[in-house]
């Protein structure tokens, strides 16, 4: 396998962004169904009492819509969002039919994505960053500007222009069942019947975790979701450890994730529309 300055060895695969090393091109051991029965794409799944209860309060009322990427919750920091997925490797390359980019404050940007394979199986990748690109940026417009820092596009493309970035990427086959419930969960979402709120009120979030998500329905982000989309990451983080981290648990951990997801899907199909923020195309 061919080495670069700053490359970073994952478990199983190994990648460098800043000067294209190749990677071994052999997921780990496949995530399999373990024995259980995996809820089918859209078959209703109840969970118990406790778990239902702690997010009736998050679905309580209409909930959020994801937006469309670039809207209120990312907006004006294009230069460092384009800076950041392409060294994730995204917009997603063909196969791929699903991709979460996860961006936590203060924490290394990720993604977590679902390709199909030649021979039909699918497999499930993670991509972290090794450097904290925000950080960075920010360190050298400090450096550039002083105390008081401006975040416009022009000073994001200044801070940005000497960093440096690794990826470390990890990936394992998972069974058709799983994939084609994650699939069927985001097209889901992405497909919701909206609502308008033309209430004219809007919050913005400064802190949290965001993301973007690219389905074949298209693309669109969300900041610290709630409700059914709430659980769906929750069950995409469980995903996220199991390609990450292997272990003895996998089954267990297959089973919670697959709780998770099955859930969020029966609520966006039952649940009703979502709303949506007025965006300035919309008419009065």
């Amino acid at each position: 396998m061919r080495r670069c300055a700053g490359e970073v060895v994952a478990a199983y695969l190994v990648a460098c962004f800043c000067c294209g090393c190749a990677r071994d091109s052999r997921p780990a051991p496949p995530v399999s169904a373990c024995g259980r029965t995996i809820p089918l794409v859209g078959e209703p799944h109840h969970r118990d009492a406790e778990r239902v209860s702690q997010f009736n309060d998050l679905t309580a009322g209409v909930e959020e819509c994801p937006e469309p990427i670039g809207g209120a919750s990312d907006s004006g920091l294009e230069t460092y969002n384009r800076f950041v997925e392409r060294a994730l490797g995204l917009p997603p390359e063909a196969g791929v039919v699903l991709t979460l980019r996860i961006s936590p404050s203060f924490q290394h940007e990720r993604a977590l994505s679902l390709r199909r394979a030649t021979d039909g199986r699918y497999v499930l990748r993670s991509t972290r960053l090794r450097e904290d690109v925000w950080g960075k940026m920010m360190t050298n417009m400090q450096a550039q500007q002083g105390v008081v820092v401006h975040l416009d596009e022009r000073s994001q493309a200044r801070g940005l222009a000497d960093v440096q970035v690794t990826r470390e990427i990890r990936e394992r086959f998972v069974d058709s069942s799983t994939a084609e419930l994650l699939l069927a969960l985001w097209n889901s979402a992405l497909q919701r019947e909206q609502i308008v709120d033309v209430s004219g009120t809007m919050s913005i979030t400064t802190d949290g975790t965001l993301y973007r998500v690219w389905t074949e329905s298209g693309a669109a982000s969300m900041a610290n979701p709630g409700g059914a989309l709430g659980i769906a990451v929750a069950g995409v983080r469980v995903l996220e450890q199991l390609v990450e981290d292997p272990s003895s648990q996998d089954c267990a951990r297959l089973a919670s994730a697959v709780s998770e997801i099955a859930d969020a899907l029966h609520r966006i199909r039952d649940n009703g529309p979502c709303r949506r923020r007025k965006q300035p195309h919309d008419r009065p």
